[in-house]
Order: structure tokens, then C-alpha cells, then sequence
């Protein structure tokens, strides 16, 4: 089935957070629990040769990956027939492959199928990587600025990172 699977695959998904200082109004809606702060994710959609395909941003902190991703109509146009590789937090995206849960993994078919999907995830944390060592988004520090600043540091950083990626 794997195999089947994977002609199709052809980008991995992911969404970060960004930490922002706490907003005047509406504070549950940029509150993300997971992460105890508030702030603005980002989700990404990251081609298997490492490029960055698609951004969706200024989203609410408190949205949760699968949410995110059953809102965002971009990258299903984008993907048509085909499938992303995401988290088990993408569970139930119809144009998702998600990865399982370790108190999923109860056989020797979900064993390997968990295996190649996290080797796969590896393509979106390095893109991760980069956009969060970049001073102005790391999770280090809050942005104080307004969310539109933000949401141009991100599309900014991502095109650097595209462009770094094609002169390798």
C-alpha cells in the first residue's frame, strides 16, 4: 500500500508558530495552548525537493494544523490528486497523509509506514529550521510589531530560503 501511496505524494506540510505579545482583544483567539503563548502560525507547504511551494500565515494561534489545513483551499488546488506527507497532527485532511501516533503503531506495516513518514518530515523541519533561526521569528522572542510586519518577515524569509535553496 505504501508504495501504491507514494507515487502520489508529492509535498509534506507543517505549521509553526510564531510567538507575538498578547493582543488587546480577542486574546483566545491567539492563544495556542500547546505552546502556552500566544501567537500567529504559519503553514507551509514544502515540495520533496526541499522548496517552499506554498505559505498561508497570520493564522490564529489558536487554530490547530488540521484546522488550518481544512480551511486552507491554496494547497489542495496546488496538490489536485495528490497528497502531502504531514503530521499526525493533520489526522483527518483529506489531501493529508498523516503520520501515526506512537499508540498507533501496533504492527510491523505501521512500524515502517511510521518510519518513512517521519524520514520524510525531516524535508519541512529544516525549512522550520531556518525560518525560526532568523532573529525576528525565532520562538525565542515575542513580535511586537504589528501582524502585518509579521506576515511580511515570513513571506520575505521564505522567498531567502527558496532563493539560498536554488543557488546550492
Amino acid at each position: 500500500m505504501l508504495t501504491l501511496i507514494s507515487n502520489h505524494i508529492v509535498a509534506v506540510v507543517d505549521s509553526t508558530i510564531h510567538p507575538t505579545s498578547k493582543p488587546r482583544n480577542e486574546q483566545s483567539r491567539k492563544f495556542n495552548g500547546h505552546y502556552k503563548a500566544h501567537g500567529m502560525m504559519t503553514h507551509l507547504l514544502i515540495s520533496l525537493d526541499g522548496s517552499i511551494t506554498a505559505v498561508m500565515t497570520n493564522i490564529d494561534g489558536s487554530m490547530s494544523d488540521a484546522t488550518a489545513a481544512h480551511y486552507n483551499t491554496c494547497f489542495k488546488e496546488i496538490l489536485g490528486n495528490r497528497f502531502a506527507l504531514g503530521d499526525p497532527g493533520y489526522n483527518g485532511v483529506p489531501y493529508v497523509i498523516s503520520g501515526l501516533r506512537v499508540n498507533q503503531i501496533n504492527s510491523s506495516a505501521h512500524s515502517k509506514f511510521d518510519m518513512v513518514t517521519r524520514s520524510e518530515q525531516v524535508i519541512v523541519e529544516h525549512v522550520n529550521c531556518f525560518i525560526k533561526k532568523c532573529a525576528v521569528l525565532s520562538k525565542q522572542c515575542k513580535f511586537i510589531h504589528m501582524p502585518e510586519l509579521l506576515v511580511a518577515c515570513v513571506f520575505i524569509i521564505c522567498g531567502w530560503y527558496n532563493k539560498r535553496s536554488f543557488e546550492k
